[in-house]
């Protein structure tokens, strides 16, 4: 079986030097001879599907010769997905499989390109979209620092309505690189104008940034609050971020 496999694959490159006429290139080189092939009809089936080879004269039919089916071999290797080279100058085929190009990627839409709030209290955040900000030495943008205040227990907030069109946020939370490790706060967010605590996550300044993300189904009005628990500090830095804020 091998054997005759191996005969084929020959006989299929034979086919293709013959079919393809580039043996007329080197006339003087060749050694030509007549020969005795047998037509009968014979079919080639690819995956259960029949195959048929075609040039401008139209179907080239396989034929055998001693014993062996022979066939347009370059013809074959295409429908089977392989890219087909002649090279002339070495008189040879060359079969190579094709480079698969990567997925697309999927389309980002950043929180702030498509949301503002509609209204804001206190003064303990920022929700500037070009914010800029390091966490263990990796740059974050498009997401929120939060002030640290004088006081206990200091909030800001920025409420938005997503009018029930999206499906989760996500980001990253963290320290922000520089900043005072004493201080800790509570990023919370709420749904609804009755303020109905959805998800809440407690910063320390030991944190290491993390991923998190928000189910927002159904969700018509968001509120995004950060609470300052306490610590040194006074006022007049950034503690923590939450940046490259994504919504879908």
């Amino acid at each position: 079986m091998k054997k005759r496999i191996q005969g084929m694959i020959i006989g299929f490159l034979i086919a293709t030097l013959i079919f393809s006429g580039i043996f007329t290139a080197y006339a003087s080189n060749v050694r030509w001879e007549n020969i005795r092939v047998a037509y009968d009809n014979y079919k080639i089936y690819i995956d259960g599907e029949l195959f048929e080879a075609r040039d401008r004269t139209g179907v080239i039919e396989p034929f055998t010769y001693n014993g062996w089916i022979y066939a347009p071999f370059e013809h074959i290797a295409r429908a089977l997905g392989k890219n087909a080279r002649w090279e002339s100058s070495t008189r040879s085929l060359y079969l190579t499989t094709p480079e698969v190009p990567p997925p697309p990627r999927p389309r980002v839409t950043y929180f702030f390109d498509v949301l503002t709030p509609f209204e804001s209290r206190g003064s303990s955040s920022d929700i500037s979209p070009d914010n800029s900000f390091r966490m263990l030495g990796d740059e974050y943008t498009r997401g929120w620092r939060f002030w640290v205040g004088g006081s206990r227990n200091t909030t800001g907030s920025h409420v938005y309505n997503l009018r029930g069109h999206y499906k989760a946020i996500k980001g990253v939370l963290g320290h922000i690189d520089g900043e005072s490790r004493n201080v800790t706060g509570t990023l919370s967010f709420y749904v609804g104008l009755e303020r109905t605590l959805h998800r809440q996550f407690p910063v320390i300044g030991t944190m290491s940034p993390i991923e998190i993300e928000i189910d927002v189904s159904g969700v018509d009005i968001l509120t995004i609050e950060w609470t300052n628990n306490g610590g040194d500090g006074g006022w007049g830095y950034w503690a923590y971020g939450f940046g490259n804020v994504t919504i879908e």
